[in-house]
């Protein structure tokens, strides 16, 4: 296994010998017969002592596909109504020249796009397009239509609703360490924090509006038989937390990278009710109604165009063009990974040639306190986990 530029790959080649390189030699195990090391001591603990996330939530599924980001996904409620507009309006060329959209593909086409609005009802809906960054798209449940795959099986228990959805990964690459695990009580887009990105909502809705758990209640009566009766938001807690604890990740690391994640049953009813309310805190962090994300831990202190130029970082200031930046931003704030993305800059690069309002400023403000708040709660997660 050689890592690096092709020109260093063609002098390993050129310079070795299958007689003499060192060789490892791989212990094959099945199902997936990796040809790379992995460490599976811990295979039958992790398999054993606990559950699976697709088997607690009877009901997952892929985020949303719109196949046309650019067009389709907006910063603002006005954008998107004004390109909704275009597409009830517009003919088709006017609309292709306007947005410069490819030609069509299979699973989405302007005519198609077109119809679905024209004959179904829809709502322009905010979306998790990336961690803490909320967008806005338009919904009518439909595939094929304005969006590519709206995955109405779990997204009509989301839309409009009162719910929550924790989002994970089947698998990560081989050289990142795991960290897609995140929250949304909004529709979240495919790529939220993975390549591709499964969404499990915490109830699910009938057409009448009752709502039940989307729980397996063999698991959560195995949960009750240790804690004690437990409301689905506490389940929901508790896997939140657990999958959080950097011990836990760092324990299962080989195998939290080829699968849907698992959590261990409690020990214990305390460390269950203890590991659920810090599971909530992160949970309200997350989708930053905790108080404690308005405690701002940065400044902006220049005044300016606001306008997003170039993102830089240095002396714990974060730059968005020559002037402007938010102050004292930590590097362990900046480099802080939530799946593939490092949201201290991944948010602010979308941005680039834009101007911030008032109201992305303080947004940004509340995400730095956010995964500052994160860090410190892991901690307190680590020393029961």
């Amino acid at each position: 296994d050689v890592w690096g530029g092709r020109g260093e790959k063609y002098e390993f080649l050129d310079e070795s010998d299958i007689a003499t390189v060192k060789w490892s030699k791989l212990d094959l195990v099945e199902e997936c017969l990796f040809f790379v090391p992995k460490n599976f001591v811990r295979c039958e603990e992790y398999k054993k002592e606990g559950f699976g996330l697709t088997e607690l939530f009877l009901n997952y599924n892929s985020g949303v596909q719109t196949k046309r980001d650019r067009t389709t996904i907006r910063f603002s409620a006005r954008e998107m109504e004004e390109v909704v507009a275009d597409f009830l309006n517009l003919p088709e060329n006017q609309i292709r020249d306007k947005y410069s959209l490819p030609e069509d593909g299979r699973d989405w086409k302007i005519r198609s796009a077109q119809n679905d609005l024209r004959e179904n009802d829809y709502s322009i809906e905010r979306t998790l397009y990336r961690p803490f960054d909320t967008r806005y798209t338009v919904y009518t449940g439909n595939a094929k239509g304005f969006v590519a795959y709206p995955r109405a099986k779990t997204n009509d228990s989301i839309v409009s609703r009162t719910n929550l959805q924790v989002l994970f990964p089947r698998n990560i690459p081989e050289r990142r360490e795991f960290s897609d695990i995140f929250v949304s009580d909004r529709i979240a887009d495919l790529h939220a924090v993975s390549s591709q990105t499964y969404c499990a909502p915490l109830y699910l809705y009938a057409e009448n509006g009752r709502r039940e758990s989307n729980l397996n209640g063999r698991i959560v009566d195995s949960l009750e038989s240790v804690a004690g009766p437990v409301a689905p938001e506490l389940v929901f807690d508790y896997v939140y937390a657990v999958l959080h604890s950097s011990n836990y990740r760092e324990k299962y690391e080989e195998l939290l990278k080829i699968d849907f994640p698992r959590v261990p049953y409690p020990k214990d009813g305390k460390r269950f009710h203890r590991l659920a309310s810090l599971g909530g805190e992160l949970r309200e962090i997350h989708l930053l109604e905790s108080p404690r994300v308005g405690r701002f831990v940065t400044t902006y202190p220049v005044s300016g165009s606001d306008r997003v130029e170039k993102v830089s970082y240095g002396e714990k200031k974060v730059f968005i063009n020559s002037e402007q930046y938010f102050g004292n931003v930590s590097k362990a704030v900046r480099d802080f990974r939530i799946g593939n993305y490092l949201p201290v800059e991944k948010w602010l690069k979308d941005r680039k040639g834009r101007e911030l309002t008032g109201a992305e400023i303080e947004r940004y403000q509340k995400i730095i306190a956010a995964i500052h708040e994160t860090i410190r709660i892991t901690g307190k997660i680590d020393r029961l986990v």
